[in-house]
């Protein structure tokens, strides 16, 4: 198991505030902004007694709450997985499952044995809830079959718990679990392997690192806001004494705004794309590979199969899956969670947790 070692993450620890530190600097060096009191007055040097206290400590505030959000994920345990946390998550199913005469499946380490892969819905399965084809035609006919555009539910969807068994850790790894190839184990609730931190960011630790997006986010706005309160100076012919301190101030603009520029949209479109996952319970890698994962085969674009309510989701996301709240409440002991994808409603009544497709329209 190739998790992170402590060389690379003081790497990645040490090219983080080494960017970090030069963002901050050229947002201070930047002359004739909202920092300096006089900052519109070409004619007043920079210096301590025309610094812009208030907005210098908003800066400051901002910087120092995404360092501590990046030192909060960075390293951080995604939610790894091996054989003795996935015996425990099978146990604890058997025991929550011995009362439900429904739930004929039993979990072990080789997968989910006595569910069917992928079923009908009750719509279209036949009265004795058994599906009128085997598991594989079931694939080759929802492969080619064009989409439903406005199906009151789900034609196939996946019955397992479990995914395939990954011959690497030598176990089937939980729903929407990945093996990550960075750190060359199973990750539960795989989100993606951020490089900028060098960290996976799964079940356990999703939650802070939307923190640090977040704080991030907010330190560029802070930071554009400020080099754009720049007013330009025009240098008169006379003025040939200032002309390299006007040349040298634009470099430092030029430069500022160039490093500043594409982290801010960065994070933007991070930020945004985080949120919409955090709300409607989907992950990066799911966004991405979509129906080319088995357990999303039969799932439309619009259908969330993991979302429980934008309420319920925020809920999950931020209290019951994140490891900084366990160790808070006192919750030492974690146990994967086993996602199962219930039958799908697109004719439900209530839009707002169901804003893509519902009774009324569909953006699908």
């Amino acid at each position: 198991m190739a998790r992170p070692s402590k060389k690379s993450n003081v790497l990645v620890t040490l090219r983080y505030m080494s960017a970090a530190a030069v963002a901050l600097l050229l947002t201070i060096a930047s002359p004739r902004t909202k920092l300096w009191d006089n900052g519109l007055d070409s004619e007043v040097d920079q210096n301590y007694t025309t610094l812009n206290v208030g907005v210098l400590m908003d800066l400051v505030i901002v910087s120092v709450l995404t360092i501590i959000s990046f030192f909060a994920v960075q390293g951080s345990d995604p939610g790894y997985l091996d054989d003795g946390i996935m015996v425990k998550a099978c146990e604890q199913f058997s025991l929550m499952s011995q009362n439900n005469p429904q739930n004929r499946s039993q979990l072990n380490l080789l997968g989910d044995v006595g569910a069917m892969e992928l079923e009908l819905s009750p719509a279209l399965s036949s009265n004795d809830g058994r599906c009128e084809e085997d598991e594989e035609k079931q694939l080759i006919l929802m492969r080619h079959s064009p989409p439903r555009q406005n199906s009151g539910s789900s034609n196939l969807f996946y019955k397992k718990r479990l995914r395939s068994y990954c011959a690497k850790c030598k176990f089937a790894p939980p729903l929407r679990a990945h093996h990550c190839k960075e750190c060359d184990i199973c990750v539960a609730t795989f989100d993606h392997h951020c490089h900028f931190i060098g960290t996976c960011i799964g079940e356990r630790n999703h939650c802070r690192f939307w923190w640090f997006v977040t704080f991030q986010f907010i330190a560029f706005s802070v930071m554009i806001s400020i080099i754009t309160s720049r007013k330009q100076v025009f240098i008169r012919k006379e003025d040939e004494d200032t002309k390299f301190d006007w040349i040298l101030d634009n470099l430092i603009i030029v430069f500022t705004t160039i490093y500043l520029w594409p982290l801010f949209f960065s994070a933007m479109i991070v930020w945004g794309s985080q949120t919409w996952f955090a709300l409607s319970n989907t992950t990066t890698f799911e966004f991405i590979k979509g129906r080319n994962l088995e357990y999303l085969q039969g799932i439309h674009d619009c259908d969330l199969p993991f979302s429980n309510g934008f309420d319920q989701n925020i809920r999950d996301f931020c209290c019951l899956r994140d490891k900084a709240w366990n160790n808070f409440v006192g919750e030492s002991k974690w146990v994967p969670t086993l996602w199962k994808i219930e039958p799908i409603n697109r004719d439900s009544d209530d839009c707002f947790n169901n804003p893509w497709q519902n009774k009324y329209y569909s953006c699908c």
